[in-house]
């Protein structure tokens, strides 16, 4: 694959010291079906080289160096459904999520 943009490679560092964590929640009002969100996932996945790929850390002379490498098969994207209970789950739910590597 490609080397890191400098911008990249920087985000990568702070990763390794604080740990970046994303977590998406989304409310919506009609659904798909759950296998319905899976497919798609997958098809974006299957569809963007860089969505199946992971940084690899290699170590030269000059320090250490920053790649995309291939990850075959890639892993899926998580994907969790929940009924919504109340107004507030979604915090609790992704405050969770915020504490799983």
């Amino acid at each position: 694959m490609r080397s890191l943009s400098r911008f990249e490679e920087a985000l990568t560092r702070t990763n390794e010291v604080f740990g970046l964590v994303a977590v998406g929640v989304l409310r919506l009002q009609h659904p798909p079906p759950a296998k319905v969100l899976r497919q798609a996932l997958d098809a974006l996945q299957q569809r963007h080289p860089l969505l199946r790929t992971r940084i690899e850390k290699k170590r030269g002379r000059a320090g250490h160096t920053y790649a995309f490498a291939p990850v075959e098969p890639p892993r899926p994207f998580p994907l969790e459904v929940r009924d919504r209970r109340d107004a507030q789950q979604w915090e609790v739910v992704a405050e969770d999520l915020f504490n799983q590597p």
